[in-house]
């Protein structure tokens, strides 16, 4: 009996955590669920573009509205003509396509995370930094709506990251001497090379 008292009590728990939605891109999914299942101070959901990825799909939705005849006006409307020639400007994928067409793929993708950020309450969105029009639309309507949105990346610094905000680092704290120090070792050393570099030689 103590035993089933405990889960409403648990359910309530999480009830009151503050959510944080991790956006997530092909093949990066399994670690943001990790990192999902490791937060202890936040109910956290994985958000995703792919169908049957995540923990919940904008895939159904952003066709759904992309389809519909008012798609290219609801891009307009939120973001306004400059919005819009700024958001195609930052993607390649739009670009490359016609622009009637692009503003459409705007309007749906605008409302179909307008319909997830209603379901799914974020407090933090947090994903990786790519310049991508989903992700772009995506801060956009997060900073309209007094969400935080963190974009992560690898560091030059090997074992650490960067956050940052529409690619301006955010300053967490002063590093002390010992910090740069440290640093600056690793980066002059012959063999250094970033993680991200796949041929270091």
């Amino acid at each position: 009996q103590p035993a089933e008292q405990s889960v409403p009590g648990r359910k309530r728990e999480r009830a009151l955590m503050s959510r944080i939605v991790f956006f997530t891109i092909h093949s990066t999914t399994a670690w943001w669920k990790y990192l999902a299942s490791r937060m202890e101070f936040a109910d956290a959901v994985v958000l995703s573009d792919l169908r049957d990825d995540g923990d919940y799909s904008l895939v159904d939705d952003f066709y759904r509205f992309a389809d519909r005849g008012d798609a290219a006006a609801a891009a307009l409307d939120r973001f306004g003509q400059d919005g819009c020639a700024d958001i195609i400007l930052r993607c390649r994928v739009l670009r490359s396509i016609d622009r009637d067409v692009a503003l459409r793929m705007i309007g749906g993708m605008a409302q179909a995370i307008e319909k997830a950020f209603d379901k799914l309450a974020p407090e933090l969105v947090m994903t990786f930094t790519i310049d991508r029009y989903v992700m772009d639309v995506m801060e956009r309507i997060a900073r309209r709506r007094g969400i935080d949105f963190l974009e992560m990346t690898t560091s030059i610094i090997p074992d650490q990251v960067m956050l940052m905000r529409r690619g301006k680092p955010i300053w967490l704290r002063e590093p002390s001497t010992e910090d740069i120090d440290a640093a600056v070792g690793q980066l002059c050393r012959e063999d250094f090379a970033p993680a991200y570099v796949r041929d270091a030689k």
